[in-house]
């Protein structure tokens, strides 16, 4: 659990309630992480720890903290103000099946989010002097770097392209010189202003991020290079200097097109088969009725 200290008023912090799926060696040294000292800018309290693993040493650590343990990560989904789930089994079928199951609005942190925040408190603590800011800055971008999966830009709060990773260079099919300092409803939409004035309902989490100054998120609908629509669900971040003021927003975009897909191709496998059973059981009900006709004219 985070520790208040003198100089860092959880009132000037984003508070984030997050609960950890994998209780193993990584979630143990998140949450020692998180005792130690408060992470600047944001006020981060674990709610929930799930492993299957009674033994596992994270999800021990987190029962001795008073912190709510479970085998079922479903159990989270009860939970009081969860603002989204650390998924530390670094297994993606555990990560696809939170994506499939998870309410309405509640984000999903993958592994490689809780590598980049444990690194970023590891600066922080190291670092306490104006280099040490620098240095933080400068781990934004190198988890852009490292992040090999998901699509994810660093917008300025004028919507100017700060950084850019390989995978959302791809996914635009344009050179990094050709986005960096470029605005993003320009570059990824093709308008000339802001995504909610350009188009009348087009929500942007990056102007909810820099209205609330906390994470917003949003399913979109695009249609892909092939003509079919894809979907995208996207999450932003803000990036908080000293004074708790916005000064980045990170928009992290997941390809949930697939998870989608499976979910409907379950759902139509359902409805198929509540439809055999309701026939098997109009034809059961049928041959009762014929049997007792039987009888009765015997």
């Amino acid at each position: 659990m985070t520790k208040e200290t003198p100089n860092d008023s959880s009132a000037n912090r984003l508070p984030l309630n997050l609960a950890i799926v994998g209780g193993g060696r990584a979630c143990r040294f998140f949450l020692e992480l998180l005792g130690k000292e408060p992470l600047p800018g944001l006020n981060i309290r674990i709610v929930g720890v799930c492993d299957i693993d009674p033994e596992a040493e994270g999800l021990r650590l987190a029962a001795a903290k008073g912190i709510y343990t479970t085998a079922d990560f479903r159990d989270f989904f009860k939970l009081p103000n969860l603002d989204g789930i650390l998924e530390l089994t670094n297994r993606r079928d555990v990560l696809m099946e939170l994506v499939n199951l998870r309410p309405k609005g509640m984000g999903i942190l993958e592994h490689n989010i809780g590598r980049f925040i444990r690194n970023f408190f590891l600066t922080e603590q190291r670092l306490k002097s104006a280099e040490a800011q620098l240095a933080g800055e400068r781990m934004t971008s190198d988890f852009l770097i490292q992040q090999a999966r998901q699509k994810i830009v660093v917008l300025r709060n004028d919507f100017t392209i700060e950084d850019v990773n390989a995978p959302f260079l791809e996914a635009l099919q344009h050179g990094r010189q050709e986005v960096l300092g470029q605005p993003c409803y320009r570059v990824i939409h093709g308008f000339e202003a802001p995504c909610e004035t350009s188009v009348t309902g087009f929500q942007c989490p990056m102007i909810e991020t820099l209205r609330t100054g906390e994470s917003a998120h949003v399913i979109r609908e695009e249609i892909s290079a092939d003509g079919a629509p894809a979907y995208s669900d996207i999450v932003t971040y803000p990036v908080k200097n000293s004074n708790g003021e916005v000064v980045r927003v990170i928009e992290i975009w997941r390809d949930i097109t697939e998870a989608l897909a499976q979910r409907w191709e379950k759902r139509v496998a359902d409805l198929k088969s509540d439809m055999k059973l309701l026939v098997q059981e109009d034809r059961m009900i049928s041959l009762g009725k014929l049997v007792a006709s039987c009888v009765h004219e015997i």
